[in-house]
């Protein structure tokens, strides 16, 4: 057989009311030169059942089964699967979301245009159990943006990830990180290549109860908060990027995006550089206050030049100085 173009890691644990319709999704793709490799964490209800009826009937599906890991192993899984793919490009897949029918096709046409990119992933539909539309949420788009907002969120949808496997190799792989490994991993390939966003909601990502990450979501959070706190020390977003707000609201004009995506990018720009400007003053790095943040990221060198004359003014004040 012929090396696919991609291999698509999907770990599965009990999720037959969901597996049916990911699968589906998956086989419905417009890029069709795939495989897509299952791993079974023992699972206990008719899950593997539902995968290996697939499997019988398209030879692009590869089932494996193991004996559970148990909670807080799901790099180990996943790990697992990238030892069968026989691709340069590895995507991954979860068990309850959906792939949009363009999802593969748009991504690997980006990678194959722009070989600098090492991982490239998508926004995404927000869905409740029964598949109803909760809101939509994008990611930052270029490499700069997703650098800097790693040091105060996950970046990327986790579903709707393709990397280059060369990359990933390159980063150590996944690493157990209580349901923290794919950001763990994220911030390790930032410093190997160029990270994207494709500016659509390509996954419809669901919001599970019985989710691993809800069951680990005060674990999970401790160590986003620790990886968050070292990528920040390592990586201090550059404060001349608050100037470049306005420009990137340019660019986003010039891309074809409907209203709600600009809208949805643009307020995330803006309240990524708020937030990222909080983290500096908790750190005493900026004595710069959450108005001057707003007004420097709204006006460019504009408000730059009205916050520094602010300043300046009131120090003098201090100092008993006045006009």
């Amino acid at each position: 057989m012929s090396t696919p173009k991609v291999s698509i890691i999907m770990p599965i644990y009990d999720a037959e009311r969901f597996i049916g319709v990911t699968i589906a999704s998956i086989l419905q793709q417009t890029f069709t030169d795939f495989e897509l490799i299952i791993i079974d964490d023992g699972s206990k209800d008719k899950t593997g059942e539902i995968a290996k009826n697939f499997a019988k009937i398209d030879s692009r599906i590869k089932y494996f089964h193991q004996e559970n890991r148990g909670a807080g192993r799901l790099a180990e899984t996943i790990n697992e699967g990238i030892k069968h793919a026989k691709a340069d490009l590895i995507a991954r897949a979860d068990a309850d979301d959906m792939w949009f029918d363009d999802k593969l096709e748009k991504q690997i046409d980006f990678l194959d245009k722009n070989p600098e990119y090492v991982l490239v992933g998508t926004g995404a539909e927000m869905a409740t159990d029964d598949g109803h539309f909760k809101m939509m949420f994008l990611k930052p788009l270029d490499h700069e943006d997703i650098v800097r907002s790693l040091t105060i969120y996950n970046t990327f949808v986790h579903s709707a990830i393709i990397i280059r496997r060369e990359a990933l190799e390159k980063a150590g792989g996944y690493k157990n990180a209580h349901s923290a490994e794919d950001l763990a991993l994220w911030q390790k390939v930032a410093k190997i290549g160029k990270l994207y966003n494709i500016p659509q909601a390509l996954v419809q990502y669901r919001i599970a109860e019985e989710g691993i990450s809800n069951k680990n979501s005060i674990k999970q959070k401790n160590t986003a908060d620790i990886l968050y706190a070292n990528f920040f020390k390592e990586n201090p977003p550059k404060f001349y990027g608050f100037l470049k707000i306005s420009s990137r609201l340019k660019t986003l004009k010039k891309l074809k995006l409907s209203y709600g995506e600009y809208k949805c990018l643009k307020f995330k720009l803006l309240d990524d550089t708020r937030r990222i400007g909080f983290v500096y003053i908790q750190n005493g790095r900026m004595m710069l206050g959450a108005s001057q943040v707003v007004v420097i990221t709204f006006f460019g060198p504009v408000g730059l030049f009205v916050v520094a004359r602010a300043s300046i003014k009131s120090i003098l004040n201090k100092l008993g100085y006045k006009r």
